[in-house]
């Protein structure tokens, strides 16, 4: 996986770097297990905003491009955008099998779906009924795949 140092994320600095705790904690209450690289993610930066944001669905139209707005945080205090809260919101709408991990500026939910062995990233477009588009076959393959925003170079 790239150096995430490269993304320039953008974290909050109240923020509290998740724990292992925290981590155990979240995968027994919706029975998965977060990708490794996901957690390293979470370490690294607890959620936040980045950079380098853009990429191209590995399905759909190669033309349209979309962008992390923010990833969730993972805290003991819960809140609009952190992990739980927003799998619980997020699963009461889509599938169990499934983790939102981000959303875009419009409002649409970066996902883990967990219906493979290794967890793929999908998104959501919320105001396209029951459209999922696949954007990368793991999390590393998805951070591997951002750039930067061609619109604001």
């Amino acid at each position: 996986m790239r150096d995430l140092a490269e993304l320039n994320l953008n974290s909050p600095q109240a923020r509290m770097k998740p724990t292992a705790k925290d981590f155990k904690k979240f995968e027994q209450e919706f029975e998965v297990i977060l990708p490794t690289e996901y957690c390293q993610l979470l370490e690294f930066s607890n959620g936040g905003s980045l950079e380098i944001d853009s990429f191209v669905a590995k399905e759909g139209n190669p033309e349209c491009s979309w962008s992390v707005n923010h990833f969730y945080h993972i805290a003991a205090e819960k809140g609009w955008d952190d992990l739980f809260t927003a799998t619980r919101r997020f699963r009461a709408r889509a599938d169990v099998n499934t983790v939102p991990i981000a959303e875009d500026g419009g409002g649409n939910i970066i996902f883990l779906n967990y219906r493979h062995s290794t967890p793929t990233v999908c998104i959501w477009v919320h105001d396209e009924p029951k459209t999922i588009i696949k954007v990368a076959s793991s999390f590393e393959a998805f951070i591997d795949s951002l750039q930067q925003n061609p619109d604001y170079i």
